[in-house]
């Protein structure tokens, strides 16, 4: 399956198809930036991490991407760099999860 989401300013697309998570400016179709594994990650896990959702963070500077095996991870919109990777306690896929501020993951649920 893929998923995807338009940036708050609406000049970018984070798409994810299967394995690959990317970053397309709208006005070119070039590719912003493909996000990287985090270092957190095991390259075994991350073979098999599939999205279930993602979106940017509301100043567009982050995107967030949920999975189907516990896990959230957080690039940077730009360069495609690991910013964060979080584990629940609990061996439940994330539902959803929303912001504070710009850029502050405030709460995941399962």
């Amino acid at each position: 399956g893929s998923v995807y989401a338009i940036a708050p300013t609406a000049d970018r697309i984070a798409v994810v198809v299967g394995l690959s998570r990317r970053v397309y400016d709208l006005a070119t179709g070039k590719e912003v930036c493909a996000c990287e594994r985090p270092a957190a990650v095991p390259e075994g896990v991350w073979a098999k991490w599939w999205a279930r959702g993602v979106t940017f963070a509301p100043d567009g500077r982050l995107l967030v991407a949920h999975e189907t095996t516990p896990g959230l991870g957080v690039w940077d919109a730009e360069t495609g760099k690991s910013v964060a990777w979080f584990v629940p306690d609990a061996p439940l896929p994330l539902a959803a999860y929303t912001f504070s501020g710009p850029k502050t993951v405030v709460a995941a649920y399962g």
